[in-house]
């Protein structure tokens, strides 16, 4: 019986330290797949390679599919990002909605490329917002996309029109964080 009674605990404290072993690593997303949900769709032609590419590609997922609880863990929790976060699903949830994106090209940019004079990729105060957001591992992120709402949001003009876009994303990690995060949107090109 003491044998058994020591097995057991060794079993269950080697499992327990699995388990703490386990919330320390970094939650690994995979790439996300072409959807479809009903009308809205999403394509990419062009698959995200690394994570912080990953999360910027689940964003625009997340924005398809209208899972905000997703596109919540892909946001700091500031009050600013709340806020975006209720207003993009009070439209959703009145039929608001983007309607297609297709993802030509999703790039981590070099230093060189978003701090140079180059405006296909210009992001001049990433490294700022970098500093100001205390992030210890950052990125840019550049997607091209084609984007096109769906009739109802066309009929109230949304701030960027139906076609071809180019975007520059601040994706990073705090000291604490496991997972990237999106810090900040930069300018649609």
């Amino acid at each position: 019986m003491r044998k058994k009674a020591v097995w057991t605990a060794s079993v269950l404290g080697a499992a327990a330290l699995l388990a703490a072993f386990c919330m320390l690593v970094p939650r690994r997303y995979p790439v996300p797949a072409d959807t479809t949900i009903g009308t809205r769709s999403i394509r990419y032609e062009d698959r995200p390679k690394t994570a912080a590419e990953i999360t910027v590609a689940r964003y625009f997922l997340n924005q398809i599919t209208g899972d905000f609880k997703e596109m919540k863990k892909l946001l700091p929790n500031t009050e600013l990002d709340r806020i975006t976060l209720e207003n993009e699903k009070e439209a959703f949830l009145k039929g608001e909605s983007m309607e297609t994106y297709i993802i030509r090209s999703i790039t981590t940019l070099d230093r060189e490329q978003y701090a140079g004079d180059n405006e296909a990729f210009s992001y001049p105060n990433a490294e700022t917002r970098a500093r100001q957001e205390n992030l210890k591992d950052y990125a840019v992120i550049h997607v091209e996309f084609y984007q096109k709402w769906n009739d109802k949001a066309e009929s109230h003009a949304p701030q960027w029109n139906s076609g071809e876009c180019g975007r520059n994303f601040l994706v990073g990690k705090k000291a604490l964080d496991k997972n990237y995060k999106i810090y900040d949107f930069g300018m649609m090109m």
